[in-house]
Order: structure tokens, then sequence, then C-alpha cells
């Protein structure tokens, strides 16, 4: 095991919440400074550690897509844009439900529960039941707290918050923030859907050995990871290839290969997939290699995407909320008016917007005949006429080219009936 890895070993079985530094995690396991920083910086892309500012790098629980939605405390300071009265040590806790004090207190209590948040004004008595509950609290208006709350706060490891927003427009913010999050817990990652259990060979290994694990396994494409747990290449098992059983697999393995790590979306995992004409990638976590992505995974999982449902709005739902859709025999149409939010600094619709517009209609006109894991190989716009605040277009694509592993769409956009834009999307597809 290299030194780099018992580092994040080390780390990976302190409890949560302790303090870590270079000069400690250096002097605990006997490694230079340089090599601890490394891999507290690698600890943290894993999400097991993170910098709280005033408090310095604390060990965390992970976060996986399941909670990715639950913020911590620390994350709600620097959206409120919030200064912390007390309990500092507790920053890194992540907040199950947050409570918006507008009641008696008799009644608050009801409301509150472990690891919530509360909301509230410059209300001492409600602070208190909140940490008495163990619960942080949020104090909206500026306002601060009493010298004893600021100590029951320390005490119990709870924060205590305050920030100039008013309690709508902290709730809003707060809000905004678990939509987006939301949103990315949707995306579908490498780690989310690879294998790993994936056949394998050590760089010591000779080539009898790599015709005995083929003739077991009926497998021919192997993995050579070295003794850190590194991928060294892979080799292909093919009978005439070899000189002689005694050889070493390194000999004959091919270093060039395409990567993915395990946040990568296995939309760019399809991408790739395609674009090489493979059927499997290597995933890696930092140098170390942790699974493999099958191009049938990839295939049902963006086909799974496709089919999902979703409450979250995107950027594509914002702009495209005042259309309505209408499917036809070999295409789609949208309907709707340039608003606003739409126009450039000279009053006209912006050409990136309706660049997007025409794009989200190629690719709306494919999902809605059921094909949905593609991956866009050209797009092409062969020209958009000015439009005004107000009007209402209309954008119809159209499949005029359909293959086993391509498709082209034709989008034109018009204004009572007058042809403003055109456009072709070619894309391809990773199966239907």
């Amino acid at each position: 095991m290299s030194k780099h890895q018992e580092v994040i070993d080390y780390i990976r079985g302190l409890k949560e919440g302790n303090r870590i530094s270079v000069r400690s995690v250096a002097e605990e396991i006997g490694v230079s400074e340089g090599t601890a920083y490394k891999a507290i910086k690698d600890a943290e892309k894993l999400g097991i550690v993170t910098t709280i500012p005033r408090v310095g790098t604390v060990r965390v629980e992970r976060i996986d897509k399941r909670s990715l939605e639950n913020l911590t405390c620390n994350e709600v300071v620097n959206i409120v844009m919030g200064n912390v009265l007390g309990g500092k040590a507790g920053l890194y806790k992540s907040i199950n439900n947050f409570v918006i004090g507008a009641m008696t207190i008799d009644a608050m209590g009801r409301y509150l529960g472990p690891n919530d948040l509360l909301i509230a004004g410059n209300r001492d008595e409600s602070h208190k039941l909140a940490l008495e509950n163990q619960c942080a609290v949020l104090i909206t208006g500026g306002f601060g707290c009493s010298d004893y709350v600021k100590r029951l706060a320390d005490r119990k490891q709870l924060p205590i918050i305050s920030c100039q927003y008013d309690t709508f427009t902290t709730a809003t913010l707060i809000n905004n923030a678990i939509s987006q999050r939301q949103i990315k817990s949707d995306i579908i990652l490498a780690e989310d859907i690879m294998k790993t259990n994936f056949l394998f060979l050590d760089n010591t290994s000779r080539v009898g050995e790599l015709k005995k694990a083929s003739s077991i396994t009926g497998e021919r494409y192997f993995y050579i990871i070295d003794e850190k747990g590194k991928l060294v290449g892979s080799v292909v098992y093919e009978q005439d290839k070899f000189k002689s059983d005694e050889d070493l697999v390194t000999s004959y393995i091919d270093k060039n290969l395409i990567c993915v790590n395990t946040k990568t979306s296995v939309s760019y995992a399809g991408h790739l997939i395609l674009k090489d004409d493979l059927d499997r990638l290597p995933v890696l976590e930092g140098r170390r290699m942790v699974g493999i992505l099958l191009k049938k995974d990839i295939e049902k999982a963006l086909r799974s995407i496709g089919t999902r449902a979703t409450t979250n709005q995107t950027i594509e739902d914002l702009l495209t909320r005042s259309f309505e859709k209408e499917k036809i025999d070999k295409g789609i149409i949208y309907r709707g008016k340039i608003l606003p939010e739409m126009l450039n600094k000279l009053g006209v619709a912006s050409w990136s917007i309706l660049n997007f517009i025409i794009s989200i209609t190629g690719i709306s006109a494919l999902k809605a005949h059921k094909i949905y894991n593609i991956v866009v190989e050209a797009f092409n716009v062969i020209f958009i006429k000015p439009l005004e605040m107000d009007v209402y277009i209309e954008a119809q694509a159209e499949i005029i080219d359909l293959g086993r592993n391509s498709a082209k769409v034709e989008i034109s956009l018009t204004k009572d009936n007058e042809l403003i834009g055109k456009a072709y999307l070619v894309t391809k597809m990773l199966g239907k």
C-alpha cells in the first residue's frame, strides 16, 4: 500500500467531526507534509473531509446521491452570507428539515427534531428551545442572540447563524439551493452503474495465467493492475498473438486507454463509447481502478434518463415554460412567445437563446419518438433572423433520416408562416 493510500485510509477511520491538519496527519502516519497535503486534498474530492472557514479541515460523512439534497450548516452560512455566532464545531452537520418559527413557543416544540434548522427572528426563547431539541438556529433580519444562547450552542456543537435577509428571502434562497442539488442528484454518474467486480491480472502475471483465466471465464479482455491498484493497461487474449506462456503480459498490453472517473456523467461516458467504438470503460478513483462501465449498462441508464419524471426546473424548463408542444408524425412542434428574459441588450431575442430553443426542439423530436439515448454529433444553424419581444414563434422539428445508429433532424423556425430560422441536428444513438 502506498503512503498516499495509507493517509486516505487513516482519514476514513477518523470519527466524524474530528479536525485534521497537514502537520498532525504527517506526524501520525510518518509521512512527509507534501504527501499528507496531497492526500487531504484527494480526501476532500472524495467527500470525506471539508474545509470550514475559521474552523479548519474536518472529517465529515460522505454525501451519497440519496442525501445530496441535505445541506450542511456550513453551506447554509454561504448561501445566506451569514455570520456564525456560536456552535462552530457543528458546522459540518447535515440538516434534515427546515422549520420557520412563525408560531408560539408552546406549539413550536412539536415541529423541532434532531438535526433540524430553525429559521426565526430575535426570539431568544425559541433559540433556546431549538438548541435543547438538538436543532441549529438561523436568525434572520440581522439580529443576534444572548450570551447564554451562544454558550449553549458551543456546548451542544449546534451552530447559531445570523443573516441580514428577512425570513421569506432566506427561505427562498435555501429552497433554490436545495432544488439545484436535487437536479444534480438526478444526474446518473459512473459510480452509480459501474461494475466493481471486474477481471484483472497483476503486472507480474505470465501469458500462461492469461490463457488459463480466459479459459475459465470465457472472457478475452483483461485489465492489468500494479501492486498499488493503479491501472497499467489492458490485454486481449488472442490465441496466435503470444510467443511463450512464460512471457509477462505487460509485454503485450495496450497502455493507450480511455478512462473515466467515478463522477463522470453517464451521458459523457456514452459519448466516449460511441466516438471510439468501445464496449467498456475503466473507472478510476484518483489513480486506482475501482470499476468498469459496460456499454449495455450505459445504454440502459440513458434510456432511464429519458423516461424519468422530475419535479425540479432546469434552465431548459424555465426557457420553454411559455411554449406548448405538439407531437406530429415525424417530429414535434413548439409554439410560444418571446419573453422579456429572452432579449439581449439591443432589445431583440438573444441569438444564443434562439439557438437553445432550436436545439431543444430537435432533441425533443427524437425523444417524442422514444429515441432517448443519443449523443449530438453535429448541430448546424443555417440562419436566424432577429425577433422582437412578445411575438409568437413556431419551432418545428422533423426527423428526415433515421438509421440504426444515427438520426438527422431538420428544424424550422417561423413567425406568422414566415421562415426566420433553419438548422440541422445530427446524432448518434446507443441503440433504440
